[in-house]
């Protein structure tokens, strides 16, 4: 009995370091997704982007990745499933 238990939390502890780790890669996908996708948006005006400007730009993808894996994406959820199936 006390075997069976330990059991399941060891599986517990092990799905959800899997869910963590299905979330991140999402949230790092996303986040060279939005970088790849500004880089195509032509430059505005004729001045050229400040240091600043592009730490900022980035910073908000990174947020914005991060948020979208916090709240499930559809990435995050297919890797998890077909990891554990394969676990």
């Amino acid at each position: 009995m006390h075997i069976d238990s330990i059991s399941y939390e060891l599986t517990t502890s092990t799905d959800e370091k899997l869910k963590k780790a299905c979330e991140d890669f999402a949230a790092i996908f996303l986040y060279y997704l939005f970088k790849a996708m500004r880089r195509t948006v032509p430059k505005e005006g004729m001045l050229k982007e400040s240091l600043g400007e592009g730490m900022y730009r980035d910073m908000w993808a990174y947020e914005v990745a991060k948020l979208a894996s916090e709240r499930g994406t559809e990435l995050g959820r297919m890797l998890y499933s077909e990891l554990k199936r394969n676990m």
